[in-house]
Formats: structure tokens, sequence, C-alpha cells
């Protein structure tokens, strides 16, 4: 069988549910084609290390299920190229916030009631990431993980993913993972290329400015692409700008100015100084936030955003589980023009 079955001793679910897993996936995927034989109890035993009881035990499973059949005499074969399972969703989150709730939205409401989704979030905690993995492996047919880790931790993730998913069916959202060597498929946020082309879009009210700033908090977890977007935007259109790394209330606001704020605090702050200051909202200063929310549709007569279309983004993922397709998939951006420009 050119199909290597992996256990994961350190695993809460049992190897012969493991074996059972694999073996499963291995049809799905037609990596095991209809009515090729499978290893015997004795080859699965010597070859993988375990017991012939587990092994007995992950045949018997797959048996019950009509996955595979066995023939007296011959041995065991697979039956299906696509096995009759219920589809048992995990979503792991990096946090809690009104965009995520529309990826997940857009998620549950596509893959539908045939479906059960469970949903961890691991709070921008590598510690509580490996956790999860390790403590969910083997227990859903599809995991769909949105990686919010840099440099080293990003590192780390990466192979947390390969230690504890493998051979598991993996979606990535928002971002990849480089380096990373199991199968997957994904959807992406292209920061630099949308950044640049929505600043494109606005560059009608931009350029009435004399001055670009953008607010990216040296905290701030939001990709560099958005950085790297906006530079190319500002050099290719030869306005002044500025990157500003520190908080709001050590920055005078200038008149003149066009503000690109990627977090809504800093964006409540910004509000208040250009109310202190009394200057006119898209006259003397101008403000073009971050990702879309009721707020900003309603605040100062609407707040012009550039923004991740977040509901699209759980859609796609859902629909590449469903059809279970692989490869990796652009989400789409937006620029919504209000009175704050």
């Amino acid at each position: 069988m050119p199909f290597a079955i992996q256990i994961n001793n350190h695993s809460s679910t049992p190897k012969y549910r493991q074996i059972a897993n694999c073996i499963s996936r291995g049809i799905e995927r037609k990596i095991i084609h209809k009515e090729e034989q499978l290893p015997s109890i004795n080859e699965l035993s010597a070859v993988y290390d375990i017991s012939r009881d587990t092994a007995e035990k992950a045949y018997r499973l797959l048996k019950n299920k009509g996955i595979i059949m066995s023939v007296r005499g011959k041995g065991y074969y697979a039956t299906n190229s696509s096995p009759c399972s219920e589809r048992r969703v995990l979503l792991i989150f990096n946090k809690l916030s009104r965009y995520k709730e529309a990826i997940y939205n857009g998620f549950v409401q596509t893959i539908g009631q045939d479906s059960w989704v469970d949903l961890q979030v691991y709070y921008e905690d590598l510690r509580l990431f490996e956790r999860i993995l390790q403590q969910k492996s083997g227990q859903f047919t599809d995991y769909v993980i949105i990686p919010s880790f840099k440099g080293e931790a990003a590192l780390q993730a990466q192979q947390m993913i390969d230690r504890y998913l493998g051979g598991q069916k993996i979606t990535l959202l928002n971002a990849l993972l480089p380096g990373i060597k199991e199968k997957h498929r994904a959807v992406i946020q292209n920061y630099e290329t949308d950044i640049y082309q929505a600043l494109c879009q606005a560059h009608r009210r931009l350029s009435s400015y004399k001055c670009i700033k953008l607010h990216f908090p040296f905290d701030c977890n939001y990709s560099r692409g958005i950085i790297h977007g906006f530079q190319r935007y500002c050099l290719e259109k030869s306005i002044p700008s500025e990157i500003i790394y520190k908080a709001y209330e050590q920055q005078e606001v200038e008149a003149g100015t066009a503000y690109i704020v990627v977090r809504d605090e800093e964006l409540v702050t910004l509000v208040n100084q250009i109310k202190l200051r009394k200057f006119r909202l898209s006259k003397e200063v101008g403000i073009l936030a971050y990702n879309d929310s009721p707020l900003k549709q309603v605040l100062l007569n609407g707040i012009s955003v550039m923004s991740t279309k977040h509901e699209l983004m759980g859609r796609q993922a859902a629909q590449l589980v469903l059809e279970n397709q692989w490869g990796t998939v652009e989400n789409e951006f937006q620029f919504i023009e209000r009175g704050s420009l």
C-alpha cells in the first residue's frame, strides 16, 4: 500500500482510531484505490509496532462503516473511493472579534447542517495552540486554522501542525505558514497587493492632502504587508508619507494630513483629538480605517475603510472543505468611500 499510516503516540485519540482515520482519508483522497488490498493484521502490527488487537479494532471500525471489506483467506480491501462519514470540522481561531465572528458565520452557513463544527480559540498563546492540536488530533475530519504567529513562533506553530496533524485535512485562513509539510489548502489575504490597490482606489481623495500617515503600532499583530503596500503606493504616487509606530497620544494631529489607522482603539483616540482641535473632517484632516464595522458606518457620518471581506473568507473556506479541493485562494478586499476622506 503506497500510503504511510501516521500514529501519534502523544495523542489522546486511541491508536486504532488514528489508524482508521488515516486509512479513511487515504481512500477519500484516492491514494488508496477501490478494491486495493490493505496490509494484513500481522503486517500492520509489525510495521507500526502495535498490538494485533489494535490493528483488528481499526479494521473492525472501518468494516462496520462500510469503508473496507474482508475476503476470507485473502485479506482486507478498500470498498469505496469516497467513504461516507460524518464531517466534523474544528475551527482554531487566534482570538474572538467581530471580524472572526463574520468568518465563523460565513463558514457555518456554507458548510451546512450535515456537518458538525466546533470552535477553539488560542488567544495568541503558542502553548495553548499546541495543547489544542494535541488534544484534538484525530477527532475531526477537517482542521481550519487561523495562524497569527510571526518569526520564531510561526516556525514553532508550523512544526506543531506537522507533528500533531499528520495526515489530517488542513485549511489555513488569512495567512500561510511557510515550510509546513502537511498537504493543506488555504484562503489568504494578499495584504501588500490589497492595501496598494485600495489606496489607488482612494487616490482621488488622498491626493488632496499634503501628507499621509499610517499608524501601525509596534505591538500590532497585523501583517507587515500593510506597511509594504502603503510604502509602494506613496512612492509610486510621490506622496509625502510617514509611518507612526507609537501611540497617538504622543502625536499631535496636523492639518492637511490623512491618517490611516489599522486598530479601532487608535481610531477612537484620533477622532477625539480631531474634535478637540476642532478640525473639519475630510476638509482639514482625513481618516481611512482598516476593516469595516457597523460603528464605522455611522461614526462622524461614516468612516472610509479598506476592508477584508471576512464573511466571504469563511464561505470560501467551507466551499473548499465541501468540495475537497486543494490549493490557495486569495480572498477579496474592498475600499468603501465615506465622509471621512
